[in-house]
């Protein structure tokens, strides 16, 4: 069963920061993020147990080609 994914607005932000940053060093890096972005949020949705339980319900999904994690509760 796919899971609701609620983002947080400070959440929002930083992922809208880092996408912006991405596009300043090259155009089109932002859009690749968001892309690697909503790919790893439909893993997460798809089957979160996949990934690294970090502490007390609370799992880590890392990305792959920027240095950034999705922290998450199911």
């Amino acid at each position: 069963m796919r899971q609701r994914i609620v983002i947080r607005p400070a959440a929002q932000l930083d992922i809208a920061g880092a996408a912006g940053w991405y596009e300043n060093q090259r155009r089109g890096l932002g859009k690749r993020f968001l892309d690697e972005f909503g790919g790893l949020l439909g893993r997460i949705a798809t089957n979160p147990t996949q990934f690294t339980v970090i502490g007390h319900d609370v799992r880590r999904a890392l990305m792959g080609r920027s240095p950034y994690a999705v922290y998450f509760a199911v």
